[in-house]
């Protein structure tokens, strides 16, 4: 037997309590050597070889019992790797014959002749690789935008930033950036567009600047007519 422990019943013992100390002790040997080695012990007196019959048969079941689950189990435990045997091999063969087709695709693609017509009479024959194609870069292909202002929040292209500069002072772009910068990092709102904000800015703070010396003629006139009233 292999296994590491056993049951015992309490309803044994109602024979083992009618038993002596010595007979207990004897039984108690014999019991744990039947269970770790399946060897039956010779017994002095016909009581504990009765009772011992009993607790014998008691294991004896479990052992059995124990053997069959423990089959049943190396049984689900095989079959369940032989499938997971099987699905992996299966995945590596069906990957080897798509790379295998796809190789032979690329293979009949791999050069192509393109006839390019020029100044509408001659017909040039152009090879043209695959690799050439990829290589070509993508109109579509979104601009990278650099970083600004002391956070990092603001984000511009190389033309956007070009243009800003180009139509405003220098410092006075920087500046708004400064501002937008640090609004975005105060009050965590986001735009989709740096480039249109700040531009939407300039336009706001150049027509207040149109506005302001209108203003300012109206009020001397203002002034200009109460200090006329009071002296007359």
């Amino acid at each position: 037997m292999d296994k590491k422990s056993f049951v015992l019943y309490t309803e044994s013992y109602q024979q083992i309590k009618k038993l002596n100390n010595t007979q207990k002790a004897q039984l108690l040997d014999a019991v744990f050597i039947y269970a770790e080695t399946g060897e039956t012990l010779q017994f002095d007196d016909i009581v504990t070889e009765i009772t011992f019959g009993f607790i014998r048969q008691q294991l004896a079941r479990n052992e059995e019992k124990y053997q069959e689950k423990k089959a049943r189990n190396a049984a689900y435990y095989q079959n369940k790797k032989n499938a997971e045997k099987n699905k992996t091999n299966s995945e590596t063969e069906n990957s080897e014959n798509n790379y295998s087709e796809n190789s032979d695709s690329d293979n009949v693609n791999e050069n192509e002749n393109v006839n390019v017509s020029v100044n509408d009479s001659e017909s040039v024959n152009v090879n043209v690789n695959d690799n050439d194609i990829k290589n070509i870069p993508s109109r579509t292909k979104k601009k990278t935008k650099k970083e600004y202002g002391k956070w990092k929040n603001v984000l511009l292209s190389d033309d956007e930033y070009k243009e800003l500069t180009e139509n405003h002072n220098v410092s006075s772009i920087e500046e708004y950036i400064e501002r937008l910068d640090s609004y975005i990092e105060t009050s965590g709102k986001k735009y989709k567009n740096h480039f249109a904000v700040i531009g939407k800015w300039l336009s706001e703070d150049s027509k207040k600047a149109d506005c302001k010396p209108a203003e300012s003629a109206s009020a001397a006139a203002s002034d200009k007519y109460k200090f006329l009233i009071n002296n007359i």
